[in-house]
């Protein structure tokens, strides 16, 4: 019962080969999606020269865009049309900034 054959053993390490070959994938994947691919499009921006917020790791300008939702929101609406000032500062400042 508790001998293991080489076919068993070869069993064994064929799914640990896999096993280790798709968490490297996996962690490719993640690097190329979460750095690579936004370092491209900042570059690209750059050479046709629309300079925007600089690249954060993984979680962006998303503070910045929090912290901004929360000041519109909290002052109070005058009575127009001019709903993107409150619902995307974030988008609406780069807009004119850029």
């Amino acid at each position: 019962v508790g001998r293991s054959t080489p076919l068993m053993a070869a069993a064994v390490f064929l799914l640990l080969a896999s096993i280790a070959l798709f968490l490297s994938w996996v962690v490719v994947k993640t690097a190329y999606s979460l750095w690579w691919k936004p370092r491209q499009y900042a570059e690209t921006f750059k050479r046709q020269g629309i300079h925007g917020y600089p690249y954060k790791f993984f979680i962006g300008n998303s503070r910045e865009a929090a912290i901004m939702q929360e000041k519109a929101l909290a002052k109070p609406m005058a009575f127009s049309h001019e709903l993107p000032t409150r619902i995307w500062p974030f988008f609406k400042e780069a807009v004119d900034k850029y």
